[in-house]
């Protein structure tokens, strides 16, 4: 391989396109450093090397709440929902009215369907009233869980919210269709 061959290879122009200055400004001994690489492997769909270099950042900073709301996001994404529910639990010991920890949590717990969980997170998320798509969590943990009369009215008010949110439309319907629809 030739020079300029080398040269036009995407790393190594980011490498000599960075003044000098930029690179050695960069402390990696710490949390930000590692963080920015997380994201980095994340953008490139580096899984094993983001959950690597999150783990690093949170070991420089492990009282960084958004840095576990980060990571917990990144887990959650990748389909790892136990170890988020973990992070995010660790968030919530630490900040208990984190709107964001709380909406992340029920988001988890819904696709864990640990309903009672989801019932618990989802009414401190839409006690603060910042939450998004929670009626139809909160309304289908409801529905799980055998409360129809509760989920019912709350999936109602997620079709209020969002008309086209056919997972709320479909779930009154579903339960009508199983149950007392035809016992009349």
């Amino acid at each position: 391989m030739k020079f300029l061959d080398l040269i036009k290879t995407p790393i190594v122009f980011l490498i000599i396109a960075t003044p000098l200055s930029a690179q050695s400004s960069v402390n990696p001994d710490s949390a930000a450093y590692y963080y920015q690489k997380a994201l980095a492997s994340k953008e490139q769909k580096r899984g094993f090397e983001a959950d690597k270099n999150f783990k690093k950042a949170i070991d420089f900073s492990p009282d960084d709440i958004n840095l576990r709301i980060s990571y917990a996001g990144f887990l959650a994404d990748d389909r790892k929902y136990f170890v988020a529910f973990d992070q995010l639990k660790k968030v919530i010991a630490a900040s208990p009215n984190n709107a964001v920890a709380l909406q992340k949590i029920t988001e988890v717990t819904f696709q864990l369907h640990r309903w009672q969980d989801v019932i618990s997170y989802g009414n401190m998320v839409e006690a603060t009233g910042k939450g998004v798509r929670i009626s139809y969590m909160l309304g289908k943990a409801l529905y799980e869980e055998e409360e129809y009369g509760q989920a019912e009215k709350i999936l109602l008010k997620a079709v209020q919210q969002n008309a086209g949110d056919l997972d709320a439309v479909m779930l009154p319907v579903d339960y009508c269709r199983k149950s007392v629809c035809r016992s009349k």
